[in-house]
């Protein structure tokens, strides 16, 4: 406080003698003012700001382009998923493996993405009004599975183990999405706060939405027959043979407060829409209780025999009924909110706590603390050959696996910018022991 009245009134005097050359000392006599030192520092802070934050193009637009990529999960090992996904043989040694980390309610994701996005100025006036428009272009695929133990161990070794037993299948759920977008995006930068919102048309390439609610597997002792009950529904559904486009919307907001406002609160919600599946779409009800005995062809010789089909004979008889026509489905939708601290004599680290949400099956809410430093920084007097590198190390509990680290690293020049980061290390360390793989690489040009 007392530093505070000391810099008024050194400022007040100064304003005095302006107006009064009379009282001003002769030349070469020096004004001593105790302005205090930090307060002719924070001019020159450059404050960590959190990579998801809304900001404006630092010229006349920015050209960015973005690929993700992340898997995870609570039971199947890095090698396994990689094995299944590719896809290659996957020996009994990797089954084995993933079977001795089964719990009760297993989790797998994959969260694919990659796209590109151009934000401008529309004229001068936006400029100097600081607001902006973007305009981007993603593709996304996303895959999710909650399951039971058993139902893993029956997809993948089958129901021999299973002999006079009973397999549990519910809860369980699989999900895969294939779609993409583009969005038109409003910026807007206040002092001290920022705020975006857009709408998107989406187009969706491939749908798979199975979920059962309750079911069991009985296999007889001699595998004379099967007991199947399940209860649940289906959605199958591409758009191979028309357009249905569905619509989107998001948005973010965020603002900077405390002193020399070092603390940023963030919040975003993207993908709030749905697609309209067109009329080739397939709704599965089903509440099923049958005993199948295997199926019986009297002349295996008949050239007749091709016609029969049992695939669809045996989808009539374990789905229920089956509706065909156009579905509307809901997108899924991703929640973060965000808490940063620049921190530091000239705000040379930042802490940001944050969660993450997206509507898959299986996930649960992502709780992830990082700390990001500057490693180097070169203020040049020709702003040209300003650079700055900050180095990131984080942890994360949640999700589609269980406790994973991440490292980054971002490096911004006068007109570039890159990131990269890898997630989940180690299961890229001990990909036969331990989950999860990801990586995330951001390119921006200024222009």
């Amino acid at each position: 406080m007392k530093q505070f009245f000391t810099l008024i009134a050194c400022l007040f005097s100064l304003a005095l003698l302006a107006q009064n050359p009379a009282v001003n000392p002769p030349k070469g006599t020096s004004i001593r003012t105790d302005i205090p030192v930090e307060a002719i520092q924070i001019t020159k802070i450059r404050l960590l700001r959190e990579p998801s934050a809304v900001s404006l193009p630092a010229n006349h637009a920015n050209l960015e382009f973005l690929g993700n990529y992340l898997s995870n999960s609570n039971a199947v090992t890095t090698a396994f998923s990689n094995a299944f996904l590719n896809p290659i043989f996957i020996d009994e040694t990797l089954k084995e493996t993933s079977y001795k980390r089964l719990v009760d309610a297993n989790r797998f994701g994959l969260e694919f993405s990659y796209g590109a996005a151009v934000s401008f100025f529309p004229d001068s006036s936006w400029r100097a009004n600081r607001h902006a428009l973007q305009i981007s272009y993603k593709q996304d695929n996303f895959i999710a599975a909650a399951f039971t133990a058993d139902v893993f161990r029956l997809f993948f070794g089958g129901n021999a183990a299973y002999a006079d037993k009973t397999a549990e299948l519910g809860k369980s759920a699989f999900y895969n999405l294939r779609s993409r977008s583009i969005y038109i995006d409003y910026k807007k930068v206040l002092k001290g706060s920022a705020f975006s919102f857009g709408l998107g048309v989406v187009q969706g390439n491939n749908l798979i939405d199975t979920r059962i609610n309750a079911g069991s597997l009985f296999t007889e002792a001699e595998g004379n027959f099967l007991d199947l009950q399940w209860k649940g529904k289906a959605l199958i559904a591409n758009n191979a043979q028309g357009v249905s486009p569905g619509f989107a919307a998001r948005m973010s907001a965020g603002t900077s407060f405390g002193r020399w406002k070092r603390w940023f609160i963030n919040f975003k919600a993207e993908d709030i829409g749905f697609i309209n599946w067109n009329s080739g779409s397939t709704l599965i009800n089903a509440d099923t209780s049958v005993r199948f005995t295997g199926l019986q062809f009297n002349d295996l010789f008949n050239t007749e025999w091709g016609t029969v089909q049992p695939a669809d004979s045996l989808r009539r008889i374990f789905t229920g009924s089956t509706i065909t026509g156009s579905e509307m489905a809901a997108l899924p939708w991703l929640v973060n909110a965000s808490l940063s601290y620049s921190g530091g004599t000239n705000a040379n680290y930042m802490v940001v706590l944050d969660a993450r949400y997206r509507n898959l099956p299986g996930m649960k809410p992502l709780l992830g603390l990082s700390f990001y430093t500057k490693l180097f920084e070169n203020l040049h007097t020709f702003e040209p050959l300003s650079t700055r590198l900050t180095g990131k190390i984080g942890f994360c509990l949640g999700g589609f696996g269980r406790f994973n680290s991440q490292l980054g690293a971002n490096w911004e020049g006068k007109n570039q910018i890159i990131r990269a980061e890898l997630s989940a290390i180690e299961g890229l360390i001990a990909p036969r022991k331990l989950s999860g793989t990801g990586f995330m690489l951001n390119y921006i040009l200024k222009l």
